[in-house]
C-alpha cells in the first residue's frame, strides 16, 4: 500500500520561468510534454461519514481510463494510505477500511 506524501511549495511566476531552464530538471523529463484532461469526482454521505472518519473517495478519469482512490488519514503528519484500482466505468466499487472492505452494491450498477 503506497503512502501519500503532498509536497506544496510556493514560487513566483519569475522563480517558476528560471526553474524551467535548469539543466537538471530537465533531465528529470521523461519525453515530451503531455497535457491530459483529469475530471475527478469525490463522493460521500449525505452525513459526511467517509470525512468524519478520515476517507476520501473519488473516481478520477484520465482519456478512457477511470481510477477508483481511498485515501485514509492517519500515516503521520504530512502522509496518507492510499489505495487505487482501475474500473471499468464511472461507478464506485467499495470502500477499504480497518483492513476491511465494504462494498457498495452491484459495480455494474450506475451511482
Amino acid at each position: 500500500m503506497p503512502t501519500e506524501v503532498e509536497l506544496k511549495l510556493s514560487a513566483s511566476p519569475h522563480a517558476l520561468r528560471q526553474g524551467a531552464g535548469l539543466p537538471w530538471l530537465h533531465r528529470l523529463a521523461s519525453g515530451p510534454i503531455k497535457r491530459n484532461t483529469v475530471t475527478s469526482v469525490y463522493f460521500d454521505t449525505r452525513k459526511f461519514k467517509l470525512r468524519d472518519n478520515g476517507l476520501t473517495l473519488r473516481i478520477r478519469r484520465i482519456g478512457r481510463k477511470r481510477l477508483q482512490t481511498i485515501k485514509r488519514d492517519g500515516a503521520g503528519a504530512s502522509g496518507r494510505e492510499e489505495w487505487e484500482e482501475e474500473i471499468a466505468g464511472d461507478r464506485l466499487f467499495g470502500v477499504w477500511s480497518g483492513g476491511m472492505f465494504f462494498s457498495l452494491g452491484d459495480p455494474s450498477e450506475e451511482i
